[in-house]
């Protein structure tokens, strides 16, 4: 999902209330200003601010306004879908997030404990083992070529060539590797 620029801060006040403790969201009862008049109706006339805004409040206001998807909460706000976790972090901090790294790995657990700001990279490095991983540890693998255990680490993505550049060459600093390495 391409990720949009969040409403702001006060917009998401006043349409949803965020459960810190629990993670839940609910919808707000939102004033008639809220409503202009709908040109929609049974009768073939318009219906009121007023009636409109009783209408939703009555409907949804105090329910749970986030649906669940593979795994991740979605809000829809203004008919543009929002992740639940980053819509949470604007609430609390008034601040976009980078990207929002559930800290127990579990992508429905929206508690504000559970939510932490970061890069990609930072989100990689908390990342749960693949359905797939036959060895049970992230990284290493048997080459049945080798017939040996391979291990190894990925630095991380990047933006540019550079930057990976300075990366690796960061931990080959660390790791002591000789400065002819990869000539």
């Amino acid at each position: 999902m391409k990720l949009i620029k969040l409403p702001a801060k006060e917009a998401l006040d006043r349409l949803v209330r965020y459960m810190p403790k629990t993670g839940e969201f609910f919808w707000r009862v939102r004033p008639v200003t809220m409503f202009g008049v709908s040109k929609i109706s049974d009768a073939a006339k318009p219906h009121s601010s007023d009636h409109a805004c009783n209408q939703w409040n009555s409907r949804w206001a105090g329910k749970p306004a986030a649906t669940l998807k593979a795994g991740y909460w979605y809000l829809t706000i203004n008919y543009q879908k929002y992740l639940a976790h980053r819509i949470a972090w604007k609430i609390m901090t008034g601040a976009d997030p980078v990207e929002i790294d559930h800290i127990d790995g579990n992508p429905g657990n929206n508690k504000w404990a559970n939510l932490k700001d970061g890069t990609r990279s930072d989100n990689l490095r908390n990342v749960r083992l693949k359905s797939t991983n036959t060895s049970g540890h992230h990284g290493v693998w048997f080459s049945t070529r080798q017939q040996k255990w391979i291990a190894s680490i990925c630095i991380g993505s990047f933006d540019s060539k550079d930057e990976a550049v300075a990366a690796r060459k960061k931990v080959e600093v660390f790791l002591g590797f000789h400065p002819n390495h990869g000539r």
